[in-house]
């Protein structure tokens, strides 16, 4: 896939225009920025095609800048993180049909009451992630797409990964240590907010105890501390 693809960036030196390469199943993918005399975007051609087009890209003066790049196809512009992994992005969970997560996330946020957050909101969260292929995320908008997605992801075996500034993820799902989730979460949200997610979901410190699920021993109860 083109999102996918890792672009070596050529650039010209008078106008800043830039235009990528990288290798395809079939050839080559070129992709090019848009700006006044550009319409950018990205296609696929043979694997001569490509070469002349290199060729050709490198005669005009472009030379070649920086590191390899992505190419979001949204702001037709090179980006050095996967463009389904925008700037605001909290975690990611990597599966290889990532509608499965979807599913999971998707059925444990319908059953949440209306009047915590509206269908119209997770049908909103749903029909954007469905445009991901590669990656299902959850952005700083909400603590509650973390939470969840942290929930299927750690119960089903699913690579998670989060932003490297926030530090190390807890090593249990949200619903075993909601106190050290709601730590990690408290760099990107209000500690109300946090709480009130977690007390939607039934993941409370004092839930775990009084239903008996809690096994109260030193090496669990760290967990939830």
């Amino acid at each position: 896939m083109c999102r996918d693809a890792l672009f070596d960036v050529y650039t010209h030196p008078d106008t800043g225009h830039r235009v990528g390469f990288a290798q395809g199943d079939n050839g080559f993918i070129v992709a090019q920025s848009a700006d006044a005399k550009h319409k950018g975007g990205v296609h696929e051609i043979s694997a001569v095609a490509g070469v002349k087009a290199l060729a050709q890209t490198l005669r005009k003066g472009y030379g070649k800048t920086g590191p390899r790049c992505y190419f979001s196809d949204q702001s037709l512009t090179f980006v050095l993180n996967h463009p389904e992994l925008g700037g605001n992005w909290l975690l990611a969970a990597m599966t290889v049909k990532p509608s499965l997560v979807l599913e999971a996330v998707g059925k444990l946020a319908y059953e949440l009451p209306e009047e915590f957050v509206f269908r119209e909101e997770v049908d909103h969260w749903m029909s954007w992630q469905s445009n991901n292929h590669a990656y299902t995320t959850a952005a700083d908008d909400s603590p509650l797409w973390s939470l969840l997605l942290a929930q299927v992801c750690m119960q089903s075996g699913w690579a998670l990964r989060s932003q490297p500034q926030l530090g190390r993820l807890p090593d249990q799902p949200p619903s075993v240590a909601p106190d050290q989730w709601a730590r990690w979460l408290a760099h990107s949200f209000t500690e109300h907010s946090i709480r009130d997610c977690l007390k939607a979901l039934g993941w409370t410190v004092e839930n775990i105890i009084t239903s008996g699920s809690a096994t109260l021993d030193e090496g669990n109860l760290s967990a939830y501390l």
